[in-house]
């Protein structure tokens, strides 16, 4: 990893960590919802070959 973006493992940690997902229940079916991905998170994603993950996912 640290090869691909120049960057340490832990400076990408610490810029991902950040990243979560809620998840709420309506009527009976799960809906997991992530929070906003800002431009250096979506640089290393990017850097790592990584997809953007979606924004809401349904029943998964």
């Amino acid at each position: 990893m640290e090869k691909h973006t120049g960057r340490t493992f832990e400076n990408m940690k610490e810029r991902l960590e950040p990243l979560k997902t809620n998840q709420i229940e309506i009527h009976g079916e799960k809906i997991y919802k992530r929070n906003t991905i800002n431009p250096e998170q979506e640089e290393i994603l990017s850097e790592l070959d990584v997809e953007k993950p979606p924004k809401i996912l349904v029943n998964v």
